[in-house]
């Protein structure tokens, strides 16, 4: 059994201002329901806090599991690629701390696909008591497919979900992800008999990336049947543009994570980044996307020269809206987002966390935040 680690360190820029809703945006859906996002706190993991002799970083994912009431948080190290289960106490609607409570390596799945491929793990959700999905992004300049799969959650490989093969570079098609744009994100069904996906950035005969000059790059999210690991529909969300001009030549828009909301409606992060601005490079923003007339777009090879009707985005939170609140007044890489428990008051929080990249904490860091989800009833 390994030894329970507490984080206790906290970074609030004005103390208290966590007790008071630093900022609200309201929206109405097709239907005229509100739905409101307050911003709560902020809690920042410490890059250097070690767990079983392991640097906590490379959060690129997280899920809540409200029955066993813990959290997994996901790990892209792909020498050693792992997750943390963890407890988070929110009261009073702050972040009190975060215990880190144990940690499974998944170097040994025992199916012979995955012993070959790349693990650049990017999503985890639960999926019921004691299992798991977990997405990967591979590696496409090596050739190494994107991939999810079923295990247990002690580590253990269940069963593997079969991807259309644009989706794979080793299919040899004319149509496949870019390299770090392809299965970024993952989300149960409401009604859990299968999960829907989205790609980070469009491949690569869908559509340019977003640049600071344009925007609408377009990119896939897909259904998946969880009894046929099949996918069955698939529908397309545009990207905005860079939010700042790069000072040089990197810059990149894409979803990093979404939510299911209701049966035709998402939640969608979109984090952009601009190389030259040091530790304000990050732009992130949460979307609602409704689905309701989009077109099936599961058959389509390529994008390119063929009609369809996309998602309809509405900008729900922006995080420059409370950058003054944030450690280091700065947004960092945020990769992940959760459903978490409930507030005292009955609403639902939401949970995000960052990626560092394993820098230090000069450069980035694993910062959690949590907000408030309000929603008409």
């Amino acid at each position: 059994m390994h030894q329970n680690l507490v984080i206790l360190i906290r970074f609030l820029v004005l103390p208290g201002l966590a007790l008071a809703l630093y900022n609200c945006n309201t929206i109405r859906t097709a239907k005229q329901k509100r739905i409101s996002i307050n911003f709560l706190d902020e809690f920042v993991i410490e890059n250097d806090s070690l767990f079983t002799k392991n640097k906590i970083g490379g959060l690129s994912g997280l899920d809540y599991n409200p029955i066993l009431d813990s959290y997994v948080f996901i790990s892209d190290d792909p020498i050693s690629p792992r997750y943390y289960t963890a407890s988070i106490n929110i009261a009073n609607k702050q972040i009190q701390n975060v215990r880190f409570d144990s940690i499974i390596y998944l170097n040994n799945l025992s199916n012979s696909y995955l012993d070959k491929q790349h693990f650049d793990l990017e999503s985890v959700r639960f999926y019921g008591m004691d299992k798991m999905i977990i997405s990967s992004e591979g590696s496409i300049k090596h050739n190494k497919d994107p991939f999810i799969y079923v295990q247990n959650i002690a580590g253990n490989f269940k069963d593997l979900y079969i991807l259309p093969s644009y989706f794979k570079p080793s299919s040899n098609g004319d149509n496949f992800p870019r390299h770090n744009g392809a299965l970024e994100a993952i989300t149960l069904s409401k009604d859990k008999k299968g999960l829907w996906t989205a790609m980070e950035l469009p491949l690569v005969n869908d559509g340019e990336e977003p640049s600071y000059a344009s925007n609408g790059a377009p990119v896939r999210f897909t259904y998946f049947d969880n009894k046929s690991k099949q996918a069955t529909r698939q529908f397309v969300y545009s990207l905005d543009k860079l939010a700042k001009d790069p000072k040089a030549e990197f810059g990149v828009n894409g979803v990093t994570d979404i939510l299911q909301l209701t049966a035709d409606s998402f939640l969608v992060l979109e984090r952009s980044y601009s190389v030259g601005y040091g530790r304000h490079g990050n732009t992130v923003r949460l979307y609602l996307a409704t689905i309701k007339n989009t077109t099936n777009t599961l058959d389509f090879v390529s994008l390119k020269n063929n009609k369809f009707k996309v998602a309809k985005k509405t900008l729900i939170f922006d995080f420059e809206s409370v950058i003054s609140k944030l450690t280091d007044q700065s947004i960092d890489n945020i990769e992940g987002i959760t459903f978490g428990p409930k507030l005292e008051n009955g609403n639902q929080t939401l949970l995000l966390i960052s990626d560092n990249n394993f820098n230090p904490r000069s450069i980035q860091k694993n910062q959690l935040i949590a907000l408030e989800l309000l929603l008409e009833k």
